[in-house]
């Protein structure tokens, strides 16, 4: 027959390199690998791991990633809509169209986004590139706009914005489940059929509205994303947990940003639970800086004067390290004429000053201030009993809609922190009545900051 194009698939070596064959043990039985993780799995693993007609390594964890990371991610994604939108009995096209929020924008735009680019991929037979451009969008729609858009869902009432979230995920479940149907066909027929009605292989595969697509929106969402992971990155370092809320965040924008951070503030402040964001140009009344030479660039730079650089280096203060840093390089004066020693020849180091961190990267630079106060302290003990009750209505597998009535056996210091952050658990919990005793025979045992506690739910309505 005649054909246009034909591909050859490459050898499947197993994970060291060498070829699969059942005399030697390391072959990997296709119906197996199918039966514990699904046949989309496998045929994304064999996708996005390389090019499909370069030889490969290939091991069950390249499948088991494949299952967990997208096909998992996604019908999650789906889960959680379809739970909420049962709830509330949402319909699709109940929603205001002209109503969306930032975050909306942002993830449409990312959408049509990774069509256009699905779709030059799939022209281009670059399989490989198109399925990696959906995992990236995949994670970004459940790590990103999903857990950003939970309070949305959570709202008791049908307010625009809820409605614009329903309508937007629905959206965007639907075009995602067509866009990856070629790739994983069991799970966007079975996602879209609950959404749509009838078989995604049966509607034409998506195109993107370039009105949709906002690359300045996605450019600042993008750098608000890397200021929440450096932030996390410090708090991973200095052991501070997430719950534990901070005073202040300080971030030193880049040479020439012009970000609009206010607009971005609340979502940098709760990412990180920190209270206050402060904006600056300049790092230096946070950090010092401590200088090293680089031999590798500049022991050929400077041949026999090494030394005399490397001495030069050592004998900085501080001040004139910052004003180097600053100036961005230095003249050395010799007796037989100056040398120009520049950023490149040196390797620097920012070191905080006492109470703070920081974290940075080629632009961006982060610095918390892990200096914790009584008032921190017991917010972060109450962020930590809400923590537990929540995991403790998981444990009981009650419906996420349900009201329940909460004792609690407590002792009198736990009594008052609870007392003054109730309104905390209020807005969290879905509670009935909360009762605080002296005595409980029975119930789910919690520790919070090194304090016992007692939890029982009584009823749920």
């Amino acid at each position: 027959a005649p054909y246009k194009r034909v591909l050859s698939l490459g050898h499947v070596l197993d994970e060291n390199g060498q070829k699969m064959s059942k005399s030697r043990g390391n072959a990997l039985d296709p119906v197996e690998l199918i039966n514990n993780y699904g046949a989309d799995a496998l045929r994304w693993a064999l996708l996005a791991d390389s090019a499909p007609w370069n030889p490969k390594r290939f091991a069950k964890r390249n499948v088991q990633e494949a299952k967990s990371k997208v096909i998992d991610t996604l019908f999650n994604v789906y889960g959680f809509y379809a739970l909420y939108a049962n709830i509330d009995g949402y319909e699709p096209g109940s929603t205001n169209k002209g109503k969306t929020s930032k975050l909306d924008e942002w993830i449409l735009s990312r959408l049509h986004n990774t069509i256009k680019g699905v779709n030059q991929s799939m022209e281009e037979y670059e399989f490989t590139k198109a399925t990696r451009e959906i995992a990236a969008f995949v994670e970004g729609l459940s790590n990103w706009y999903v857990r950003r858009s939970r309070d949305r869902f959570w709202s008791q009432q049908l307010t625009e914005d809820k409605l614009s979230a329903y309508g937007t995920l629905h959206e965007v479940l639907v075009k995602t489940s067509q866009l990856i149907a070629p790739f994983a066909p069991f799970v966007a027929d079975e996602i879209y059929s609950n959404l749509e009605k009838g078989s995604v292989h049966l509607t034409d595969y998506p195109g993107y509205d370039e009105t949709l697509i906002n690359d300045k929106l996605e450019e600042e969402m993008s750098l608000v994303m890397q200021v929440v992971e450096l932030g996390r990155n410090i708090r991973n370092t200095t052991s501070l947990k997430t719950k534990q809320p901070l005073s202040n965040l300080i971030l030193v924008k880049g040479e020439g940003e012009k970000l609009p951070w206010e607009s971005y503030g609340h979502i940098i402040k709760e990412e990180l639970n920190v209270k206050n964001l402060q904006v600056v140009d300049q790092e230096d009344a946070y950090l010092s800086y401590q200088l090293k030479l680089d031999f590798k660039k500049a022991g050929p730079k400077f041949g026999q004067q090494i030394k005399i650089v490397n001495q030069w280096v050592q004998n900085r203060r501080p001040a004139q390290v910052k004003e180097f840093v600053h100036n961005g390089e230095a003249a050395i004066h010799l007796d037989n004429g100056p040398l120009t020693l520049s950023m490149d020849d040196v390797l620097i180091e920012k070191v905080p000053v006492e109470g703070y961190a920081l974290a940075s990267n080629e632009s961006l630079t982060v610095i918390l201030d892990t200096k914790l106060t009584e008032t921190l302290v017991q917010e972060g003990l109450a962020r930590e009993l809400l923590r537990g009750i929540q995991e403790y209505r998981k444990k009981l597998n009650l419906p996420v809609h349900l009201y329940i009535d909460l004792e609690m056996k407590v002792d009198e210091e736990m009594k008052e922190l609870i007392t003054n952050y109730e309104h905390l658990l209020q807005e969290n919990l879905l509670l009935n009545s909360l009762r605080l005793l002296d005595e409980l025979n029975e119930g789910e045992p919690l520790k919070v900051g090194g304090r016992e506690v007692t939890l029982r739910i009584v009823n749920g309505k």
